[in-house]
C-alpha cells in the first residue's frame, strides 16, 4: 500500500538556506543590490526563487491566478519537484552574478532580473523563460504609466542613480 502524503513546509516564515556566492577571497560575492530608486539593499536569493516560481506557475497553469503568489511555505504555488527547479536556478543566478559582480560590484535589479532570465533559459524552461520577460515589460509598462515623466529606459535597465563604475565591464 503506498501512501502519497503531500509534503507541506512550515507555517513559520521560509527561510531558503542557499549558500551564498563567495569569491576567491571567501567573502559574499554580492552583498547589495541597487533599486531603481538608486538605493541599495541586501541582496536576498528568496526573492529570485519566488519570481521563478510564479514565472513556472503562470506557464504550468496556463496564466490562472495564483492564491499563494505570496506565500512562502506554500512554495508560492508550485509543487514541490518545480519548486526545487526553482530553486536550482536561483542557484545558477547566483553563480552567474558571482562572475561579474566581485570586489564591491553591485548588480542592479534589472542586472539581477537580466541573469535571471538567461538562468532560466539556460536550463531549458523556454516557455517559463518567455513568461518572466513578459511579466517584466507588463511591469516596466505599469511604472511607465504611475510615472509618466520618466521614459521607458530610466525605468529599466539604464538607471541614472547607478554610477558607470558599479557597472560590468563589456568585456
Amino acid at each position: 500500500m503506498s501512501s502519497s502524503l503531500p509534503l507541506a513546509l512550515p507555517a513559520a516564515p521560509l527561510r531558503l538556506a542557499l549558500p551564498p556566492a563567495h569569491d576567491s577571497g571567501g567573502t559574499a560575492a554580492v552583498r547589495q543590490v541597487v533599486k531603481r530608486d538608486g538605493t541599495r539593499m541586501p541582496w536576498d536569493p528568496a526573492k529570485v526563487t519566488r519570481a521563478v516560481a510564479l514565472a513556472f506557475h503562470d506557464v504550468l497553469t496556463n496564466g490562472a491566478p495564483n492564491p499563494h503568489r505570496g506565500d512562502a511555505p506554500a512554495r508560492w504555488g508550485v509543487d514541490l519537484s518545480t519548486f526545487l527547479k526553482a530553486l536550482a536556478i536561483t542557484g545558477r543566478v547566483e553563480r552567474m552574478l558571482e562572475l561579474v559582480y566581485r570586489h564591491d560590484r553591485e548588480p542592479t535589479i534589472e542586472q539581477i532580473q537580466d541573469t535571471d532570465e538567461k538562468a532560466i533559459a539556460a536550463e531549458g524552461e523556454w516557455e517559463v523563460a518567455r513568461s518572466y520577460i513578459v511579466y517584466r515589460e507588463r511591469q516596466a509598462a505599469a511604472r511607465l504609466a504611475h510615472h509618466p515623466d520618466k521614459d521607458r529606459k530610466s525605468t529599466r535597465l539604464n538607471s541614472s542613480h547607478v554610477s558607470e563604475s558599479r557597472m560590468p565591464s563589456s568585456a
